[in-house]
């Protein structure tokens, strides 16, 4: 409890799975959470299934960088016989049910995909009877999300319909999911954050290594991209620095990767590496030339803005991307990032070309980034904006 009288008020963040770890979507959440302790908010992950992490590691509750965490399911690893997972689950969103209708909270975080439409609703439904206002981190285009068989296809069509009538208010990551939310309902508050990173953590001392190389970090399944970077890598002269490759996932497109590398004519240039531990990557970060992460002129890479921006941004290393969706409200080609105006190639390894060529330049043009992050990417400048927008305010 905070002094001279205050109550500190409560806020749930509720829908995760894998806390404390579970990749971009996880770490964004828990940078809302830090954001709201940070103006004295009292911050709590409830989840209902269990953790990424091996047995042992953590409690089923307790408190982690700062925040309080509760598993409904008194689980905390992944169990191992299907049958006893389908048992766990079913127990821990009845715990959850009734841990929310004995608990008050002063806001809800809700976070869920467009595939589980009804989760969102028993979220709002509780929210009523307690009567508090419950919102929505938007990072992801209904569209391009497939249905894999009908009861998914009616979950993504009711989260279209309704979602935007239900809940109070959205936090969307991109101006077109603005222009979709307000399709639907033109009223509902809206408080646009395109990405979220805790700079603290990238206040190391960069190493000066042998060898150079240029950095893609990405999910597997964002194969083609990888599979552009790499053509792009190709162009450039044979005798330059490496390109290395983090990404992980789906072991089909592993092994596609790999095969793709052994048939470039730069295969030893090319380094394919795995799972890094954060500490891992953020050295990698900091030791790169320059930052990869080109886009496609199309629905999905219009609408998201790669939480991989922000941390890319905060390593002061040049990002090398494309002129799609909000990235000309932040970046500027040859200013404070190198923007390629279209998807090619060509255009794309003349900047990686230019990196090689003008390393000066270039190291001005990744400081000018890490302000832009400073200004619009760090997770502290939108502490007090997230606790106004929710209707968070101490009194006496």
């Amino acid at each position: 409890m905070l002094k001279d009288n205050h109550k500190q008020q409560k806020v749930f963040i509720l829908g995760t799975e894998g806390f404390p770890t579970g990749g971009a979507r996880i770490e964004k959440l828990k940078l809302f959470g830090k954001a709201l302790l940070d103006e004295k908010i009292n911050v709590h992950f409830i989840c209902n299934s269990w953790s990424r992490l091996n047995k042992g590691e953590i409690p089923n509750k307790g408190v982690l960088e700062g925040i309080s965490y509760y598993y409904t399911s008194n689980l905390t690893c992944r169990p191992n016989l299907f049958i006893t997972r389908r048992v766990i689950k079913l127990f821990g969103a009845i715990n959850e049910v009734l841990f929310l209708l004995t608990h008050k909270c002063d806001a809800a975080l809700v976070s869920v995909t467009s595939g589980h439409f009804f989760v969102l609703f028993k979220y709002w439904v509780i929210s009523r009877i307690k009567g508090y206002k419950i919102f929505y981190p938007h990072h992801e285009v209904e569209d391009t999300l497939k249905g894999r068989n009908i009861l998914r296809k009616i979950n993504i069509y009711l989260f279209k319909k309704y979602t935007w009538r239900l809940v109070d208010g959205v936090f969307p990551i991109s101006t077109y999911l603005e222009a979709k939310i307000r399709e639907t309902n033109k009223y509902i508050p809206l408080l646009r954050i395109p990405a979220m990173v805790d700079f603290s953590v990238f206040e190391k001392e960069k190493q000066k290594t042998e060898t150079e190389y240029f950095l893609y970090c990405g999910s597997i399944g964002y194969y083609d991209i990888i599979e552009f970077i790499i053509d792009s890598y190709e162009l450039l002269p044979i005798n330059g620095p490496e390109l290395h490759l983090v990404c992980s996932g789906d072991k089909k497109l592993e092994a596609k990767l790999i095969e793709r590398i052994e048939k470039s004519p730069k295969q030893q240039q090319i380094k394919l590496f795995g799972f890094l531990s954060y500490d891992d990557l953020i050295v990698k970060y900091l030791d790169a030339i320059a930052l990869l992460i080109p886009l496609r002129n199309n629905i999905k890479d219009i609408a998201r803005f790669p939480h991989k921006i922000g941390e890319y941004t905060a390593s002061s290393n040049p990002i090398i991307t494309c002129n799609v969706g909000d990235i000309n409200l932040y970046f500027k080609n040859m200013e404070n990032a190198l923007v390629a105006e279209k998807f090619h190639k060509q255009e794309f390894a003349s900047l990686m070309l230019y990196i090689i060529s003008n390393p000066n330049s270039a190291v001005e043009i990744g400081r000018r980034g890490y302000i832009i992050g400073q200004n619009y990417f760090n997770y502290k400048v939108y502490g007090k904006s997230i606790k106004s927008f929710m209707g968070l305010n101490l009194k006496a």
